[in-house]
């Protein structure tokens, strides 16, 4: 059991040894960043120290890839994907004020504004505190924005 455990980590004890600076590594162990099919080396000194667990060391440190296969005429680029229309539109108020509430089609809406991008006409009515309540017609296929007139109410009793 304690043998097959050690036999996981080999991967990551290479992978450890590769990346350990050159100042220090310890003289009886020479692990080359060059060498061949990704394998990492040990001389035969560290072998005769280490015994049963000198095979860690000479562990893939990357498995080789298998070549995968390209069917003949098709170019290995794959096709840009497509841009997508966003399903849906947003309406910007650029001089809202606080308290700015706004119904779509008479419904109650929250802001910043989204509708489907349906290419309907859609009424909207803005009411501000202590301002005019303005309605407006937007068709939803674009991104907008609007600037509303902010014009003050004036309460005569």
């Amino acid at each position: 059991m304690a043998i097959a455990g050690l036999a996981a980590l080999a991967p990551l004890v290479a992978w450890f040894a590769l990346r350990q600076p050159e100042s220090e590594k310890t003289p009886d162990t020479d692990i080359s960043r060059g060498a061949a099919n990704g394998m990492a080396t040990e001389t035969p000194a560290a072998s005769a120290t280490t015994g049963p667990i000198a095979p860690l060391a000479t562990a893939m440190v990357e498995p080789p890839r298998a070549a995968i296969p390209v069917a003949p005429g098709r170019d290995e680029t794959p096709d840009p994907p497509e841009s997508v229309a966003p399903t849906t539109v947003r309406i910007g108020i650029t001089n809202g004020r606080r308290g700015l509430a706004v119904k779509v089609d008479g419904r109650a809406a929250l802001l910043p504004l989204q509708l489907p991008r349906d290419m309907q006409m859609h009424e909207l009515l803005f009411e501000t505190p202590n301002f005019r309540s303005e309605r407006r017609r937007v068709r939803a296929d674009r991104d907008q924005s609007i600037v509303l007139d902010n014009k003050p109410s004036f309460f005569v009793p």
